[in-house]
């Protein structure tokens, strides 16, 4: 029998917090001019590219319109490069886009993993305490793009001769994204971008969790995300929330605070089931 509280159920974001955006900036450089400044032109560019890929799907919420991640990816993308008054090839933005889908992994996620590989094998084997979390992808990107990201990871990492370890939990995750949502707001579509409270009711109703704050509850379910964004729009709707600052910056936002800042994915399992035995004590 159980000691803790019923199961925790961790919802991973995947861009920013999983993957890394930031990885695609050698590829876009790999198109450019060959001067001196083509590398920091190439972070300028992948960073303009991510914040106007999130103001994009803000807009689109606002709108009450939807168009998939892929297209919001490229349309931000082109985007950026206007700005930056950079002109790419067709062949080069299909080149760079096509890298999109082989994101980098950070390097805290195979400890995740194998955080959550090793509180299951207890489980299994009945011994200590029965911490019951499990764990989900939630992401904007569609489910295509997440399987693609984890495939190419794959392939690169037996390609280096490397082993997954943990990473290799990873592919075997449940993928829910909002592009999976069923009618309703939204245009009509019922799909809609984080931190759009509508998305994370298709996340707790995908998990089977219904709303509210009681035992059982949208609490049940604990986001994990390094996006301010996110973490604001997950607690808007009673869910727990663990904001994953890697570079120790502080939280700022001031429309919502996490449930708790972690250095690092590493430290995300145990803090979980150190919320369980503190429920369970109270």
């Amino acid at each position: 029998m159980s000691l803790l509280t019923p199961k925790k159920i961790l919802a991973i974001d995947l861009y920013g917090t999983l993957l890394s955006t930031s990885s695609i900036a050698p590829k876009l450089a790999s198109h450019l001019p060959d001067t001196p400044h083509r590398s920091t032109l190439a972070d300028t560019i992948t960073t303009d590219w991510r914040k106007l890929q999130l103001e994009y799907t803000w807009r689109l919420n606002s709108m009450e319109k939807y168009i998939p991640f892929s297209t919001v990816t490229r349309l931000s993308l082109l985007d950026a490069l206007h700005s930056a008054n950079v002109t790419l090839s067709p062949a080069a933005v299909e080149d760079v886009l096509a890298a999109y889908d082989q994101l980098a992994p950070f390097d805290d996620v195979a400890a995740l993993l194998d955080a959550l590989a090793t509180l299951a094998a207890v489980r299994k084997s009945g011994g200590g305490e029965e911490a019951v979390v499990d764990a989900v992808v939630f992401t904007n990107g569609t489910e295509a793009q997440f399987r693609a990201a984890t495939a190419a990871a794959t392939a690169a990492a037996s390609k280096n001769g490397e082993g997954l370890g943990g990473l290799g939990e990873l592919w075997e995750l449940r993928c829910i994204s909002v592009d999976s949502a069923g009618d309703g707001v939204g245009g009509g579509t019922g799909k809609c971008f984080k931190p759009h409270p509508a998305a994370y009711t298709h996340l707790l109703r995908e998990l089977g969790v219904p709303a509210g704050t009681g035992a059982g509850g949208a609490s049940s379910a604990v986001l994990v995300s390094a996006n301010p964004f996110d973490i604001v729009g997950a607690r808007s709707v009673g869910m727990l929330a663990v904001w994953v600052d890697r570079e120790g910056s502080g939280w700022s936002d001031g429309l919502g605070t996490p449930s708790v800042s972690v250095r690092g994915l590493g430290e995300v399992v145990a803090w979980v089931v150190e919320q369980m035995k503190t429920q369970t004590q109270t």
